[in-house]
């Protein structure tokens, strides 16, 4: 009897405890661009505060090209495995998305087209163009394929899965062509950080989008042209970001000093992400809201 009426005491549990057994896809998407927004900043202006030795140089351009797996693996995958319904597969996306950007995009975009080699010399449209394609379309495609013959139908429970997926596959991506960068040009620490911020923002932003129609697709009943519109998007705001950051960066606006490129640029990346992030939070809470009701509206 002692235990039955101490078992009535015992609050029953909430029902965000019931209904919501997932890992948080936003907050770990947020931490992680958070943490490295900062670090960016940081290695950016440390040369200015301290003087780092030629011979560590390499190796600290390195550590913040590892900066965003690392934060991947502290606040997604490491949480992910410790949640009461862990999303599988999360991390066979990121290795086979590593390897498709390894093998096939950043050949293609760097060895094959040699975008940067040439683009340069082209008008502002022809830029945003080029860019959109070989920046925007190579990536989000291949992207998109490894989501969709892996992870897509069976393993998208709720529209978070396809943003917890979809950030996985960021940032193998721009893992790939960080690493790249940095072997390949040597460059130094405040100069990486910069590159590499820019890389992964917008590896993340686009994936972001991407997956919003991913998950309508499968939960809702969009028109089948959602998909492709949204990769089209996604590289189209590739294209005209990297054509910003390249003939912007530099523009007076009608002041007597010119604007540093470092500053705008960062700028720029900031301002992206946090612009696609609020509207991608904002669609998302929208389309779960309206499902909600829909599921609940008895004449529906």
């Amino acid at each position: 009897m002692e235990s039955q009426f101490k078992s009535q005491l015992i609050a029953p549990p909430t029902q965000e405890e019931e209904v919501y057994p997932y890992r948080r896809a936003w907050a770990s998407i947020l931490s992680e661009s958070a943490l490295i927004t900062v670090a960016t900043l940081v290695f950016m202006f440390l040369p200015v505060f301290v003087a780092i030795p030629a011979a560590l140089a390499q190796w600290v351009a390195i550590a913040i090209a590892l900066l965003p797996f690392i934060a991947w693996c502290a606040f997604s995958w490491i949480p992910e495995s410790r949640a009461q319904a862990p999303r599988n597969r999360m991390l066979p996306v990121f290795i086979l998305t590593a390897l498709v950007a390894n093998a096939i995009g950043y050949p293609l975009v760097y060895r094959v087209l040699q975008v940067e080699l040439w683009s340069s010399q082209q008008e502002l449209v022809n830029k945003v163009v080029i860019y959109t394609l070989a920046f925007g379309i190579v990536p989000e495609s291949l992207k998109y394929l490894v989501l969709r013959y892996t992870v897509w139908l069976n393993q998208f429970r709720t529209r978070y899965d396809a943003i917890a997926y979809s950030a996985a596959t960021a940032i193998a991506y721009a893992t790939v062509l960080n690493l790249r960068y940095v072997f390949d040009s040597t460059p130094p620490p405040d100069i990486a950080a910069l590159r590499i911020f820019g890389t992964t923002t917008l590896q993340v932003t686009g994936s972001l989008i991407v997956a919003y129609g991913l998950a309508e697709i499968r939960l809702s009943k969009p028109s089948p042209l959602l998909v492709p519109g949204m990769v089209t998007l996604a590289s189209l705001i590739t294209g005209i970001v990297f054509t910003l950051r390249g003939n912007i960066a530099n523009t007076r606006l009608g002041l007597s000093v010119s604007y540093p490129r470092t500053i705008f640029n960062y700028a720029i990346t900031v301002m992206v992400l946090g612009g696609i992030a609020l509207a991608m939070i904002f669609l998302f809470q929208t389309a779960e809201k309206q499902s909600i009701e829909a599921e609940t509206d008895p004449n529906a």
